[in-house]
């Protein structure tokens, strides 16, 4: 897989090393390939690492990228398995700097490019809403509808009856109509909604959906049945819910996802003649009556259907959640780990052995277990200021950050037998 890489400057005579080595390169574009291969390889672990979602939905933070550049900064400087691979493709041991800097950029490039194919593909491949064939679910979940249908429908009657009847002997004018109207549904929903079991029975052309009610009934009876053509005017709502209520209309509504979903499914003309259609008397004023009961249902109805499918969200969610809160509990882990494994500055200056070399050795210890970062972590700016000193560290001072002290300290400890200066530590 070729890269291309950016022409340098020709006045330079590393410059002009570097082009000669490019040229070389490219005209073996089989171990380039091979060489690129490779790296798609590790830039994929580095981007997937430690993800909890699929390769399809992966959200990555700005912080979880940040932590990701710092894999590939460590693949580059640390990892002896991309050295190796780095000198088989340039054919020798002994790597020069020109050579170090075309395998970064060659890395670097390969990565820029790995990241932009996987936003290329996660726009590609954007999760659809997978849509529910509500009329042709299974008869327990028919069942299940007419069920929660029915108990909307029921919910609205006793709402309406117990307003009546604690409001009967009201003497202001505004409540008394408000009475005699909440009565007048009462009546056009018993007239024309709920239906007796017995005739119900006999009658149906869905008697399969009659189990689910039956089998909740209380001894007194407490819950209704509702006509067939109700129970279509329920089938036609759950559909519409389905399509207003799920992870996609989530993402985009957040917090109003149920109230807009009342407004939608409460105007749309379909739902509003199919309900009309299940009531034989409709005078102006029942009309107006009848759609008021109609938006009560799907009030009642919506909210039942989004509590449910609230609690499977986050039942489908409770493992990446659980996964997340396992990763976070291991990086506490790993930083107490890092703690416990570092090796105290007061414990290194009291070290009385020769040359210090417990303590050297406890350090390339460290250094083989950990990363730089842990080894910034473990000191202060004053402390690497003279474990630089005692390992001979040149350009070094106190204007020097903590980072850069510790990409030239590490390799002068990993190259020692023994603290080579310790009078520096002896002298604090």
């Amino acid at each position: 897989m070729k890269v291309p890489l950016s022409v340098a400057e020709r006045s330079t005579g590393s410059a002009k090393s570097k082009n000669e080595t490019i040229d070389s390169l490219l005209q073996d574009n089989d171990q380039v390939e091979l060489f690129g291969s490779v790296l798609w390889s590790q830039c994929f672990q580095i981007v997937t690492k430690d993800s909890s979602n699929s390769s399809e939905s992966m959200d990555i933070s700005s912080r979880q990228w940040y932590e990701k550049s710092r894999m590939l900064y460590l693949l580059i400087t640390r990892s002896s398995e991309y050295l190796r691979n780095l000198q088989l493709i340039f054919g020798t041991e002994s790597l020069t700097q020109g050579q170090s800097a075309i395998g970064a950029e060659l890395t670097q490039k390969v990565y820029n490019a790995f990241v932009q194919a996987s936003a290329r593909f996660k726009q590609q491949h954007v999760p659809h809403m997978v849509p529910i064939d509500v009329r042709n679910m299974p008869s327990e979940g028919l069942a299940k509808i007419r069920h929660v249908g029915a108990w909307a429908i029921k919910k609205v009657l006793s709402n309406q009856r117990k307003y009546v009847k604690d409001n009967l002997g009201t003497v202001v004018p505004s409540t008394l109509k408000s009475v005699n109207d909440r009565l007048e549904m009462c009546c056009l929903i018993e007239d024309n909604l709920i239906a007796d079991y017995a005739k119900l029975k006999e009658t149906t052309s869905y008697s399969e959906t009659l189990e689910v009610t039956e089998d909740r009934q209380y001894r007194n009876r407490g819950l209704s049945h509702i006509k067939d053509q109700v129970y279509e005017f329920i089938i036609e709502l759950e559909v519409s819910r389905v399509r207003n209520i799920n992870d996609t209309k989530l993402k985009e509504l957040k917090a109003n996802l149920v109230d807009q979903a009342i407004t939608t499914l409460s105007d749309r003309e379909e739902l509003q003649e199919k309900w009309m259609s299940c009531f034989s008397l409709k005078t102006i004023d029942e009309k107006k009556s009848i759609i008021k009961i109609m938006m009560m249902v799907i009030e009642k109805y919506v909210r039942m259907g989004a509590g449910q499918y609230f609690k499977d969200f986050v039942r489908a969610h409770r493992i990446e959640k659980t996964s997340e809160h396992r990763k976070k509990v291991l990086q506490k882990k790993n930083a107490l780990e890092e703690k416990k494994a570092s090796i105290p500055f007061s414990q290194i200056k009291e070290d009385d052995s020769p040359e210090k070399i417990r303590s050297h050795q406890q350090l390339q210890d460290f250094v083989r277990k950990y990363d730089e970062p842990a080894f910034v972590k473990a000191y202060n700016k004053k402390e690497l200021l003279v474990l630089c000193r005692a390992y001979g560290v040149g350009s070094i001072n106190s204007k020097t950050t903590k980072v850069n002290m510790v990409k030239k300290l590490i390799p002068e400890i990993q190259s020692h037998a023994q603290i080579p200066n310790r009078r520096f530590l002896d002298n604090m």
